[in-house]
């Protein structure tokens, strides 16, 4: 196998949801084409409650933020 691995920084909308009625920042890498709650990055999966919000998997929680100067 010839690849790599890489350190690529990415934006993600501070709290527990990709999107949600409660809060007004959508993740850019959001997708509800059809209906059906999707992450662009694929980073762990996606679960939608009773209200429509989608919460972040754990593995984008997870995520470490880099301290900004």
């Amino acid at each position: 196998m010839n690849k790599k691995i890489v350190l690529l920084p990415i934006k993600v909308p501070k709290g527990l949801f990709c999107w949600s009625n409660r809060d007004a920042v959508i993740c850019e890498h959001f997708d509800n084409e059809g209906g059906h709650p999707y992450c662009k990055l694929k980073i762990g999966n996606i679960k939608q409650d009773k209200t429509g919000a989608v919460w972040k998997p754990k593995e984008c929680l997870e995520l470490k933020e880099i301290q900004s100067n």
